[in-house]
């Protein structure tokens, strides 16, 4: 239970959200047999896994949006 409020506080809600949307994007192309929608979306999945990851170690998505050009 404690994993799931930590999953949904300010900084990860939106990476949580994406994640989990891609997830039942996947599953859903997947079993409509849309090959290439289930890769895209899988992509997808895995770029926000790893946002979402990024977001546990301190500072890091300051320094991505640093190294992306974003300002915030």
């Amino acid at each position: 239970m404690s994993q799931l409020k930590r999953m949904f506080k300010a900084g990860r809600f939106i990476f949580t959200l994406i994640y989990l949307v891609c997830i039942g994007l996947t599953i859903f192309f997947a079993v409509k047999k849309l090959v290439l929608l289930a890769i895209i979306a899988t992509v997808c999945q895995v770029i926000a896994l790893i946002l979402y990851s990024l977001t546990y170690i301190p500072f890091a998505t300051r320094a991505l949006k640093k190294c992306l050009g974003f300002q915030g």
